[in-house]
């Protein structure tokens, strides 16, 4: 999802790939955290361009409705990854502390 100045397709985005196509706040902290732990990660938008809201049959879109649909499961399963490290006592566990 696009939001000034957290997460911006940078203008020559068309040239190049993956996650370096975006600029901001978060695509700059997300790379340092990638770096520091790690990890590999990829930024993708919502289909539809929202953060997600609840319909009247209560149904979601945007990114909280590709998360309950299973359309982004992968992007959760990272970030419960990334938990039950921190729980586990892994090595990689001070680090997350330290965020």
């Amino acid at each position: 999802m696009q939001d000034e100045p957290y997460m911006m397709m940078k203008e020559n985005a068309a040239f190049l790939t993956g996650n370096d196509r975006f600029e901001g706040y978060l695509a700059d902290i997300l790379r340092l955290i990638a770096a520091r732990l790690r990890f590999d990660y990829e930024i993708c938008l919502s289909t539809d361009g929202s953060y997600g809201e609840q319909n009247a049959h209560g149904h979601w879109n945007g990114v909280i409705g590709e998360l309950a649909r299973g359309v982004s499961e992968h992007r959760a399963r990272h970030l419960y990854a990334s938990h039950s490290v921190r729980k586990s006592g892994h090595k990689n566990a001070r680090n997350l502390r330290r965020l």
